[in-house]
């Protein structure tokens, strides 16, 4: 059986530091405002007050701090959950999974950029087994050298 930590991940979801408010719209109609909670050039977790069914296609417009422009891309809404007792500070909203679509060469660079500079942190805590994983990678590196 594959395990999560058998696939090392390759997408860093980061947290913004700083208020990220979202919009999330179908047909130029609002459905929700909402905060992101993380994001990677993949998609984004949005925490909003109203549940959106997965497999919705949606467009957001994202704001982050000191920058002057809004980001808009669309989004698929992979899956949905209340925000439970873990989710500190969304704990009475709804969780949302997006995953980036029709994202152009332009907006994935412009997100790596975003995602590089300091107002972002990583959101990557391994658990138990996966700090064993990646301690055996390193220790096997560092036998290398």
């Amino acid at each position: 059986m594959e395990k999560l930590f058998d696939i090392p991940r390759t997408i860093r979801r980061m947290a913004p530091t700083h208020a990220a408010p979202a919009g999330v719209f179908r047909n130029s109609q609002q459905l929700a405002f909402g905060i992101v909670t993380n994001i990677s050039v993949t998609g984004a977790c949005i925490a909003v007050a109203s549940l959106l069914a997965p497999g919705s296609d949606v467009d957001l417009t994202l704001s982050f701090y000191q920058q002057p422009r809004l980001y808009d891309i669309a989004a698929r809404v992979v899956w949905s959950r209340a925000g439970g007792t873990g989710d500190e500070g969304f704990e009475d909203l709804q969780l949302h999974g997006m995953q980036f679509t029709l994202s152009s060469a332009l907006q994935k660079l412009q997100l790596h950029a975003l995602l590089d500079g300091t107002d972002f942190a990583s959101v990557f805590h391994p658990s138990a087994t996966e700090f064993e994983f990646l301690q055996n990678e390193l220790v096997a590196w560092g036998e290398k050298l």
